[in-house]
């Protein structure tokens, strides 16, 4: 049977820029076209002649045609037979046009009449034809705010009236007059502009952009600062064919990606910075256009990002060499883009235009004034949402005022719910909250809110008329409450609590969660109503409710305790306003980490009082239906307590320690010099203090009080010298006699560590250093000079931590130095650190600080105690900057603040490095966070509007002193913010206090007798209460009222190649999670077996499939694009035995990769992760039988090929191909070796090789299986591990990637004690276990790699087998790979197999059946057994032999 015809398209004007596209994409989905040209043989028109070659498949499907749009002859001969015309064929003039009607006129109007002309002669079915923006964007009398859309037209007569002055509006002018043509005689018209990678006129502007300043300085040619409407070539190309091939397509469609101004083009090619960009000379002009390509978009036209279409076009003219062929020649810019504003004399200034406002939508939120409720509503006002709801407190919520309106309303009471819902597109039903306290009457208190509630919306919903969709808060009770789930395998959306289970037990929530949530589905499949279901888990974060919701009372009763036992279960937990998020969102969900739930919830608690409540004491006892605390349990023996003592515990450092200590369960002995002065009582309240912590009278200076404090210590931490606030000499005692107090007592007590702690005064003070070199534990400041500049704390310092590491080479103790920055943070105690003080008189040094949080000092502290070796040392720096940069920063953060401006430059800078210490494990925090902390903690404590205060010495430039007071001056209201400041730098003697008020002239004589001058302030500034600005007239704002949440960060563009296989798609899947931008290459992206990687989440914004084959190195190159990093997973495991080693094996992985590796470098990919096999790490039988296998291993190539195993020796040598390639290139390559891959398939159209070796042991079959030990993981967990060396590993490196190993009896026999009830295989030969192996993914753990258990994987492979019809399939062969060395193939052979109808009872039929046999073999007579028996056992053998 012949195949149908193809569709017969013809292309106007094909060699054009956006034709020769779209003609590629024509013969890419099989139409035959016709390409008009005025002349095929003109060498420019050579690249058609490539895409005709190009078509294999049918290349004679491109004919091309001498035609001109002026010769109506030529075209109708042109388009006969054709179902459609795309008419392309007008050029954009590329020089100052001298004869418009020659030049733009006749070719664009009477060449689009002929076209339609010839079009209705020839019976042509559609026409598409390509119009321009000039068409659109001339018009004056469009409205200003309002988007130019496919009503808008340019206006004929202006025009016509400016036509002699500007071609650009002749070039309108002709636009216009084409498009109302096309309209009038054809289907469709499309505007657009272009950019992209050909030298046509759209093309030569962007490199002008590039190389005209560059050739010329300054450019020869002016470019205005112009707001530009841009699309890619190709995305154009797709639009006329989607215009083309949709039915219901009609009339003019705008085709418009994105728009930008001329600058900020500039800037965004600056991307490639080795060309010389115009900065000055581009004016500004006033008109701009914005227009919408909404309706194109509807049809499902989805264009390519901005970036994208530039790095194309720039790769493309250097690939082209367009841009080395322009160097030393003038570039000019296309006259058409050198002025482009519209003269508008006359015309009324036409302000930048802006977006109409959207449409206001209206929801309804039932329950809104609930813990989830409230949040939602909150989400939904910021959106933009009218929102109908319950509880007057929202109405203090932003935007409440315009947008919100409230209803009485109770879910019980149908009609009022219907007063609320009136009017409303869509409906949010939160309203069954979690019970507080035991239920008496489950009836009354749970299931009628929950099931008659939830039915009730839903009836008032399916009779209102507007609403489109109601989104019904369930609850993860109904969900995980299933005693028969199957163990291991994740809870999901199929998953439900048994109702009966419920009911019998008790879990009343639980039951009318999983009733009301059941029933409102139904209903949505009965009444055709859109119902979505949510199901949070346990509930966290701050509230905007007045009241305490049941979720927070259990985080609030776990943070401050009280008399229940609570049991150790495991508790999902999401966060309140991701909760909100999700009831808008579909897709895209990207949930906050919990720590910042609970930072965000705690803070809110302590905000509000809600954790001093009932005078600070703990809780009382909790109650709700699901019980998180065990009454009669008996809390397990706390683990023995490790005793250490920290000295100066009173102080900065040392109180943060110590907390962080009693925290960790350790006994604490603190030393403080008087335990019983008041600064020193919130040691005792701090948490676990009672039990844990014992303070003891001692000074450093006297060695012999620290003796008791040390006893029966196994450490010691030392951070009790403080920083100087006054110029002194006095410093070296404390820390350097004092220091030698505690080495003596430790070694005295018997302690086993000591941890000191000195300072970056003790480093970086030392003039001899290098300015460039990085500064790290082997720098020590200068003694000599730190002498002769008076800096008696660095010298201390240094002289006390030289003596502390001489002290523990020479005695054996084992000591460690810490070397924090200057220390910022939140105060245990109330009061403030020197470094954290106000404004004054002091000038400060504009130096560089290295900066680092008082609590993450304690935490490196602690860890140097865990983990760190003796003598060592450590840098302790979170972040550095200078002073000035410090106070901008300050100011942004906080800028209602007297911040001071005597900030002095000076000549030290420095760099220094934590390395060494975040090896250790040390992650600081950012600077932002300690900032905020610290400035809270002085607000709270009262610090921050205490009086005026002084710059501690150490950071003075100069001494700042008061001049001596010799006139007397009055100061009203001294007090005040003005005056205490006037009054400063007076000394106590020269001040003398009045008391007076300014309305007491009597008291008023008294201060100023005797005074020459009298300074009057008295008058503050009135308090208000908060009002709304505008109210009052004030326009000028000094504060934000509300914060933007800063964008997201942009997504990072990766390439997997072999998307569509096993290990492909599941790390496509994990990407598009994670948020990357993911382009997958396939051999065939129209292939349905991948049509599932459009459906996984996040695919449609996030995915691109490319065709590419890794034995085409050139098909990488789009694929791999403007990607930062690839993974290459493209090498399958073999099915069966190879015959061809070379093409079937060892090209597709070693010249695959090596493809691979060179596309990778061409595009400056960063990072390139190639995933092997542990074929290419165990196969050598010269390793011994007991060698751990690691990543120093590789297979033997010899043995492989005296084997004949090419699937390993393949992989061994594209990998080490690899990894010298990313030696000698530079490329950063990572290679992952994973074991036998089994786990759920996300392709169910074919099944991989590695699932069907499971497939094979439980369905069995005619082949022998090996019984050698297989390494096995789960393609999830290769996925993570994929993802985890991208992100961490370094260069050159390699991973083996195995779950767990076992040998194939073993695997058989679990399999069997799991799912019983399958026929398995019962072929398992024992083979030489010289090849056995046991290796180890230890690097991989290291790295924070957690694969799931065997079990797990079992479960999840066998669940996907049977849901996608594989279990009950006919019988399979076993992977050659993985088959017994002996046993044989076996397939029939149809050519030498013959059938005969014989029955041995009749001699006729046999002696036919033997005719011309040298030989019979009888087995004819056979055990009985009945037929429907046999039937049943043996039914893919019968339909084999007689139907096959």
């Amino acid at each position: 049977m012949a195949s149908p015809a193809p569709p017969r398209v013809c292309v106007t004007g094909g060699g054009g820029f956006i034709a020769s596209w779209l003609v590629k994409l024509l013969l890419s989905r099989g139409y035959a076209v016709h390409a008009t040209l005025r002349d095929p043989c003109d060498p420019k028109n050579a690249n058609l002649e490539r895409l005709q070659d190009a078509s294999q498949a049918a290349p004679a499907n491109l004919r091309l045609f001498t035609a001109d749009v002026l010769d109506l002859d030529a075209l109708t001969h042109a388009v006969q037979g054709c179902d459609g015309v795309f008419h392309l064929a007008t050029p954009v003039p590329e020089d100052k046009i001298v004869d418009p009607e020659a030049k733009v006129i006749d070719p664009a109007v009477k060449g689009t009449l002929n076209v339609l002309k010839a079009c209705s002669v020839a019976k042509v079915q559609k026409v598409v034809v390509m119009s321009s923006n000039a068409a659109v964007d001339v018009n004056p009398d469009w409205p200003p705010n309002r988007l130019k859309y496919e009503s808008c037209w340019s206006d004929l007569a202006l025009c016509e009236k400016n036509e002699d002055d500007d071609e650009d509006d002749a070039r309108a002018l002709a636009a216009a007059e084409v498009a109302r043509a096309a309209v009038d005689g054809a289907e469709e018209e499309v505007v657009l502009r272009v950019s992209h990678p050909t030298v046509n006129i759209s093309s030569k502007f962007l490199i002008y952009v590039m190389k005209g300043p560059l050739l010329i300085p300054g450019g020869p040619d002016v470019m205005n600062n112009k707001l530009w409407h841009i699309v890619d070539v190709r995305d154009v190309a797709d639009a006329l064919l989607l215009l083309y091939e949709k039915p219901e397509s009609s009339g003019r469609y705008i085709c418009s990606s994105d728009h930008i101004c001329t600058r900020d083009l500039v800037n965004l090619l600056k991307m490639y910075p080795k060309y010389n960009y115009p900065e000055a000379d581009i004016p500004d002009v006033e008109h701009k256009a914005s227009l919408t390509s909404q309706k194109l978009m509807s049809l499902g036209w989805a264009p390519r990002r901005l970036e994208e279409t530039l790095s194309d076009s720039v790769d493309c003219y250097e690939n082209a060499g367009i841009l080395k062929i322009l160097d030393g020649h003038p570039c000019r810019l296309p006259h058409l883009f050198s002025d482009l504003d519209f003269d508008m004399a006359g015309q009324q200034e036409q302000p930048e235009m802006a977006p109409p406002p959207p449409r206001r939508r209206v929801v309804c939120v039932t329950g809104a004034g609930g813990f989830v409720g409230s949040w939602l509503v909150e989400l939904l006002l910021s959106r933009g949402y009218a929102v109908h709801a319950t509880n007057a407190h929202l109405k203090q919520l932003d935007g409440a005022s315009e947008m919100l309106s409230l209803f009485k309303a109770d879910v019980l009471d149908a009609g009022e719910l219907s007063a609320a819902i009136a009017g409303c597109e869509g409906v949010f039903h939160v309203a069954s909250p979690v019970p507080g306290d035991k239920i008496v009457d489950p009836e009354l208190e749970v299931m009628a809110p929950a099931v008659k509630g939830t039915l009730n919306v839903l009836e008032v919903c399916s009779s209102s008329k507007k609403v489109q969709k109601v989104v019904v808060v369930s609850s993860t009770a109904a969900v995980h409450y299933n005693p028969n789930w199957p163990p291991g395998k994740p809870k999901d959306e199929s998953c439900w609590s048994d109702r009966k289970i419920c009911m019998e037990k008790k879990e009343w929530y639980s039951a009318s969660k999983v009733i009301a949530e059941k029933m409102a589905l139904e209903y949505a499949e009965k009444k055709g109503l859109n119902v979505v279901t949510v199901c949070p888990c346990l509930v966290f974060g701050p509230q905007l409710q007045p009241t305490v919701n049941t979720s927070n009372e259990l985080l609030i009763y776990i943070t401050k305790g009280g008399p229940n036992v609570m049991r150790n279960m495991l508790l999902h937990i999401v966060d309140v306003r991701d909760v909100a998020e999700a009831l808008i969102l579909s897709l895209g969900w990207k949930p906050r980490k919990l720590e910042e739930t609970l930072t965000d919830s705690i803070e809110y608690y302590e905000k509000t009082g809600i954790l001093q409540d009932a005078g600070g004491r703990p809780c009382l006892t909790l109650h709700t239906e699901v019980q998180w605390w065990q009454p009669e349990m008996t809390p397990p023996p706390p683990p023995p307590r490790r005793l250490v003592c920290v000295t100066g515990a009173g102080g900065f450092i040392g109180s943060w320690l110590v907390k962080l200590l009693l925290s960790r369960g350790y006994a604490v002995h603190a030393t403080v010099r008087d335990p019983h002065d008041p600064k020193n009582a919130f040691l005792k309240q701090l948490e676990n203090a009672p039990e844990n912590l014992r303070l003891f009278k001692a000074d450093v200076l006297d060695g012999g009080s620290l003796t008791a404090a040390f006893a029966g210590c196994e450490g010691v931490f030392h951070p009790a010298t403080p920083v100087p606030e006054e110029k002194t000499k006095e410093m070296l005692d404390p820390a350097v006699k004092g220091t030698r107090n505690v080495l003596e007592a430790c070694s005295a007590a018997g302690v086993q560590k000591l941890v000191v702690v000195s300072s970056i005064g003790a480093v970086c003070f030392n003039p001899s250093l290098p300015r460039d070199r990085i500064i790290d534990e082997t720098c020590w400041s200068d003694k000599k000079s730190c002498k002769e500049n008076e800096n008696w704390y660095c010298l201390a310092k240094t002289e006390a931590e030289e003596m502390a590491l001489e002290y523990s080479e020479k005695n054996g103790l084992h000591v460690i130095t810490v070397c924090p920055a200057l220390v910022l943070g939140p105060t245990v105690a109330d009061c403030a650190t020197q470094h954290q003080q106000q404004r004054g008189p002091d000038a400060i040094g504009n130096t560089f600080f290295p900066i680092v949080d008082v609590r993450d000092v304690a935490d490196a502290l602690l860890l140097v105690y865990d983990k760190a070796g003796p003598s060592e040392r450590y840098i302790c720096s979170q972040e550095q900057m200078d002073t000035k940069d410090f106070l901008d920063l300050m100011k942004s953060m906080y800028p209602n603040y007297s911040y001071t401006f005597k900030v002095v430059d000076v000549d030290t800078r420095v760099g220094l490095t934590s390395e060494k210490l975040k090896k250790l494990g040390w992650k600081p925090r950012k600077l932002e966070e300690t900032l905020v902390d610290s400035v809270e903690s002085h607000e709270k404590a009262g610090l921050v509007d205490d009086e005026p205060c002084r710059l501690p010495y150490l950071y003075r430039m100069t001494t700042s002193t008061s001049p001596p007071r010799r006139r007397v001056v009055c100061v009203t209201g001294a007090g005040g913010f003005v005056g205490s400041w006037l009054c400063l730098d007076m000394d106590p003697g020269n001040l003398h206090l009045f008391k007076a008020d300014e309305l007491d002239g009597d008291a008023m004589t008294v201060a100023f007798a005797g005074c020459e001058g009298v300074f009057h302030i008295g008058t503050p500034v009135p308090k208000y209460e908060r009002v709304d600005p505008q109210a009052i007239g004030v326009t000028d704002m000094w504060w934000q009222p509300e914060m933007t949440p800063p964008p997201p960060p942009p997504r990072r563009p990766v390439c997997v190649t072999g998307a569509g296989g096993f290990t492909g798609s599941w790390l496509v899947k994990l990407l598009l999670s994670r948020g990357y931008a993911v382009h997958a290459t396939l051999r065939d992206p129209d292939d349905p077996k991948n049509a599932f990687l459009k459906q996984l989440e996040n695919a449609p914004e996030n995915l691109r499939l490319f065709k590419a084959d890794v034995l085409d190195g050139g098909s990488l190159t789009a694929a791999f694009a403007g990607c930062e990093g690839v993974f290459h997973p493209a090498t399958p495991v073999p099915e069966h035995k190879t015959v061809d080693p070379e093409k079937e094996m060892l090209a597709p992985a070693v010249k695959g990769t090596r493809n691979v590796l060179e596309a990778c470098s061409a595009a400056s990919v960063q990072k390139l992760v190639v995933v092997s096999s542990i074929c290419a790490v165990c196969f050598n039988p010269s390793l011994p039988r007991d060698r751990l296998i690691d990543e120093t291993c590789w297979s033997d190539k010899k043995s492989c090929k005296e084997n004949e195993n090419w699937y390993c020796l393949a992989k061994t040598e594209a990998e080490e191909m690899a990894l010298e390639y990313s030696e000698k290139n530079g490329l950063h390559v990572i290679t992952v070796c994973p074991g036998v891959i089994f786990g759920p398939l996300l392709q169910t159209v074919l099944l991989n090789t590695s699932s069907k070796v499971l497939l094979y042991i439980m369905k069995g079959g005619p082949d022998a299986l090996s019984n050698k030990f297989f390494p096995i993981v789960d393609v999830r967990d290769v996925a993570d591990a994929l993802l985890l060396v991208y992100d961490k590993a370094g260069p050159s490196e390699r991973y083996i990637c195995s779950q767990e190993q076992m040998d194939m009896r073993d695997l058989l026999d679990l399999m069997k004690s799991m799912y019983p009830n399958y026929s398995y295989t019962a072929k398992v030969v024992d083979v030489d276990m010289t090849t056995s192996v046991e290796l180890t993914s230890e690097k991989l753990k290291k790295l924070g790699w957690k694969p799931r258990k065997l079990e797990e994987t079992l479960v999840d492979s066998v669940e996907s087998y049977k849901k996608a019809g594989f279990v009950d399939d006919e019988p399979c062969r076993l992977p050659h790979l993985y088959r017994a060395p002996d046993a044989q193939d076996w397939t029939l052979a149809p050519g030498n197999l013959h059938l005969f109808k014989a029955d041995e009872l009749n001699g006729d039929a046999l002696t036919v059946a033997f005719t011309g046999c040298e030989g019979v073999f009888h087995t004819g007579t056979s055990v009985p057994e009945d037929e429907t028996m046999l039937d049943k056992k043996y039914p893919s053998l019968k339909k084999y032999i007689f139907v096959q």
